[in-house]
């Protein structure tokens, strides 16, 4: 968990990190409340940092034949 206000700072440095460390493609994904119109303010935000969040979920399921 982390505050709002750090939530764009802490992406990028994450995300430079995954750059540096994976040689494959990676999802990431946060969490974040709506207010009482349902409006996601993070979103925004995003956006206006250059990412291009989905708001919508998104379910892997690892299924594996043994």
């Amino acid at each position: 968990l982390v505050p709002e206000e750090r939530a764009l700072y802490i992406l990028d440095e994450m995300i430079a990190f995954i750059n540096e460390e994976l040689d494959t493609v990676a999802t990431v994904s946060l969490i974040s409340r709506a207010d009482e119109e349902g409006k996601i303010d993070l979103l925004e935000k995003l956006r206006e940092h250059h990412y291009e969040p989905y708001p919508n979920g998104k379910v892997n399921i690892g299924m594996a034949i043994r």
